[in-house]
């Protein structure tokens, strides 16, 4: 990994300082080629160094992002959708909720449209009104009153007939029209009710919708997330253990050249 080749990179310049010092006491041919072999290894060292650095950084990168992805599904796309869907289901429960009033108020204004006005107690009573012929007849003795006086009488008694039939009149209009006020506002109040349902239930469908909207956004976007982690995990799973330094054409010329150096360190060792 990036820690051993800085590990070698560093035995190699101490290496390297020690042939140096070899090569100024000895002056040879053997130490040119000594002190050739040590910087080619060094050079060979910086280019793995830098090809297994790009790997590690790939690695970092990938597992980083892997992370990340996992949080954003978990955090923000199930979280989400699962707050969607719950209040999904929350207003769906106060639909259900306002069409079962909906009957009642069908039954309500039904029976309010067939209301009518009953008259019946309101109605002037003939039969409570007819004149006493016993009062045209005095009392103390018995004798039949004179006529202007039994006029008089009946005229009174018409009067105050007359007088009851009106207030039973009034009372009885008054009345109809306090029924009528009142089954129109009865109607009007189911109606406003009626209404503020179907509005409230428009309202909450039209949010369900956007809501499901939402949920199908969201899914969409969790599939693409989890796509990418699945293409990262491949990506990382693939990555080498340590770079192909054969792939860099620097690495295999400098490879090549510190091939023939050894060769020759060799042949010279063995003069």
């Amino acid at each position: 990994d990036v820690a051993e080749q800085e590990l070698a990179k560093a035995d190699l310049e101490h290496r390297i300082e020690e042939v140096e010092k070899k090569i100024s006491d000895a002056g040879s041919v053997l130490g040119d080629l000594l002190e050739e072999e040590m910087r080619l290894q060094f050079d060979l060292s910086g280019i793995k160094q830098t090809m297994n650095q790009d790997i590690s950084n790939k690695r970092v990168a990938y597992s980083r992002e892997m992370r990340d992805l996992g949080e954003t599904i978990v955090n923000f796309y199930q979280n989400d959708r699962e707050k969607f869907s719950e209040r999904i289901e929350k207003n769906n429960a106060e639909i259900a909720s306002l069409e079962a009033k909906k009957p009642e108020i069908n039954r309500r204004y039904k029976e309010n449209s067939e209301r009518v006005f009953d008259e019946t107690p309101y109605l002037f009573d003939e039969s409570k009104w007819v004149f006493d012929e016993n009062s045209t007849v005095c009392s103390m003795c018995g004798q039949t009153l004179p006529e202007d006086k039994i006029s008089n009488l009946r005229s009174e008694f018409e009067g105050k007939k007359a007088n009851a039939k009106t207030s039973y009149e009034r009372l009885m209009k008054s009345k109809r029209e306090e029924f009528l006020k009142d089954k129109e506002q009865v109607k009007n109040n189911l109606l406003l009710e009626a209404s503020v349902i179907k509005n409230r239930i428009a309202e909450l469908t039209e949010e369900n919708e956007k809501l499901q909207k939402q949920i199908t956004d969201l899914q969409e976007q969790e599939k693409q997330a989890n796509e990418r982690k699945a293409e990262l995990e491949k990506q990382l799973a693939e990555l080498p253990e340590e770079a192909d330094y054969t792939q860099n054409a620097e690495y295999a010329k400098l490879k090549a050249r510190h091939d023939e150096v050894v060769a020759e360190i060799t042949k010279v060792d063995s003069t």
